[in-house]
């Protein structure tokens, strides 16, 4: 019903409003942290702009990943002839990926990022 749907609609925005604050949260204090010298980085002196960067540069590079892994993981069951014309670098991608033991390498490296960021 149209109630249901309101409510649910209600629901998500809650729940994303929410979400988003978390997240501005804890953005604002790892930057508040980083710049003002309350990291271990600060003890090597290292620059609070510089590791600013590099928090954001490996944030990136893990989003990017997990992108990646979603994708890869997703077309594991689609068959190659569906897109092989219409997509060739996708192609090229997961016949590479789909090989071997190379899948749960790739899922291990990025587990290793994720301790590592």
């Amino acid at each position: 019903s149209e109630y249901e749907q309101d409510i649910s609609l209600c629901l998500l925005f809650i729940k994303t409003t929410f979400s988003f604050g978390v997240l501005a949260l804890s953005v604002a204090v790892v930057m508040a942290a980083i710049f003002t010298n309350m990291t271990k980085a600060e003890e090597v002196g290292t620059l609070p702009v510089v590791i600013g960067l590099l928090f954001w540069f490996f944030i990136m590079w893990l989003a990017v990943l997990e992108g990646g892994q979603i994708s890869l993981v997703g077309l594991q069951p689609v068959l190659k002839t569906l897109y092989v014309d219409s997509h060739p670098i996708t192609l090229k991608c997961t016949s590479l990926v789909h090989r071997g033991e190379n899948m749960e390498r790739f899922i291990n490296g990025r587990q290793f990022l994720v301790g590592l960021v």
